[in-house]
């Protein structure tokens, strides 16, 4: 697999599946979320202008958003209690130089 993909001829992303949110590619999605996302709010505040108020929205946008934060910050936790991230050290690699 190609670890480097052209979003333009001139300027390559950088694909990495290490997880970390760095890369360029990341970036790029980011960007476009957020201007597919302003684009889309445009598009309803020029053909909604009588709707003052979404209340009923607004509610299920924040039970939405309480339970993604909640599934995120249980996921994190549980990762790090049941030691997936950083699991024990063997006998062997405690006693391995510093750097090998």
């Amino acid at each position: 697999m190609d670890s480097k993909k052209h979003f333009t001829p001139l300027y390559p992303v950088t694909v990495f599946t290490n997880g970390s949110g760095d890369t360029t590619y990341d970036y790029v999605v980011v960007f476009f979320i957020t201007a597919v996302a302003v684009i889309a709010s445009l598009v309803w505040s020029i053909f909604d202008k009588k709707t003052k108020s979404y209340n009923r929205l607004f509610y299920w946008l924040c039970v939405i958003i309480r339970y993604y934060v909640a599934i995120t910050m249980l996921a994190y936790g549980f990762v790090k209690v049941f030691k997936l991230q950083f699991p024990f050290l063997s006998p062997y690699q405690l006693l391995q130089p510093y750097g090998s």
